[in-house]
């Protein structure tokens, strides 16, 4: 299995630490008030990426790290990521809603009883997942292994696609 900048579970100390502040208060709204996660932050952010995805998405990329922007760079990769971002939204804003709450909760496992393999990659400049949540996933999993891209963000996966895919069928 491979996890690519992925989430952990947010139930643990100092979950967010690192984290850009809109995801620490999308992720506190969730946990204190889902009603106002979606009723309020969801739908707002679905309206805007529907009604106007370019002008919404050069909002949010101006306030993520170099690397993250450059990745974006590649404009298929930015129409990738707006279609994707207009399709979560499409049918509303409950699916988002429901992903931040369930996000927030206990996962219903212990991370210590995983019984596969367990790859991750994650860059140490992320501020949507930082590199401490890799760091505890790997720590946590017993049979897991962690790369560390230095350099690079949540988008990670633009660059390194092929690296990660080679490394994964390697593996089986």
């Amino acid at each position: 299995m491979g996890l690519i900048s992925s989430a952990g579970p947010y139930d643990r100390p100092a979950a967010t630490a690192g984290m850009d502040r809109g995801n620490k208060v999308a992720l506190a709204m969730a946990r204190r008030m889902p009603w106002a996660a979606n009723r309020q932050l969801m739908r707002l952010m679905g309206r805007t990426f529907t009604k106007d995805p370019e002008g919404t998405s050069r909002r949010r990329f101006a306030s993520m790290p170099a690397c993250d922007r450059q990745a974006l760079d590649d404009r298929k990769a930015t129409d990738m990521l707006l279609a994707s971002m207009v399709e979560s939204f499409r049918a509303g804003s409950d699916g988002s809603a429901w992903e931040l709450k369930l996000m927030t909760r206990p996962w219903g496992f212990r991370l210590q009883d995983i019984a596969i393999p367990v790859a991750l990659w994650h860059g140490d400049a992320d501020i949507n997942s930082p590199i401490a949540t890799g760091s505890y996933l790997s720590h946590t999993i017993p049979d897991a292994s962690l790369t560390v891209l230095p350099g690079e963000g949540h988008f990670l996966i633009l660059k390194h696609w092929g690296e990660i895919i080679r490394q994964l069928t390697l593996a089986t």
